[in-house]
């Protein structure tokens, strides 16, 4: 894979300025999921109806995680674009990491709750991921 594809700086506040972000909808079904439940009620502020660790894959420059991050205790977000994630939006549960998909050793073993790879799956060597995935993802976890 070209590493290097999303590094132009033109390319990345293009990519910034019209990569649209998904419904809310989306993250109420990831919730749904997570939980198991068909209840999530968006207006009611409930902390444990958070997910505590997420793990956004190829976050670019953090459109996806940004709106994850609403739903999560914390998140760490990963792109191999140093530039797309200088262009990332600063919150105070997301910590952003300059990696690729293929390597998630800088993860402890079972410590992730949920992974996410919104429109990137396509970029990886899937083997590869899905190993680093098994390493890192807590048994009882999902993969979207």
């Amino acid at each position: 894979m070209n590493y290097q594809l999303f590094n132009e700086s033109d390319h990345t506040a293009i990519y910034k300025a019209y990569r649209t972000g998904y419904p809310q909808e989306l993250y109420k079904k990831i919730l749904e999921f997570y939980f198991n439940t068909t209840n999530i009620d968006f207006n009611n502020d409930d902390n444990d109806k958070k997910i505590p660790l997420a793990l956004d894959v190829a976050c670019g420059s953090g459109q996806a995680t940004v709106d994850l991050s609403y739903y999560c205790h914390r998140v760490i977000a990963i792109d191999c674009s140093e530039n797309q994630l200088k262009n990332a939006t600063l919150k105070e549960n997301i910590e952003y990491h300059c990696s690729n998909a293929e390597n998630l050793t800088f993860l402890s073993p079972n410590s992730i709750d949920l992974i996410t790879v919104a429109t990137a799956l396509h970029w990886f060597d899937i083997q590869t991921f899905f190993q680093q995935v098994d390493r890192v993802l807590k048994p009882n976890g999902g993969v979207l």
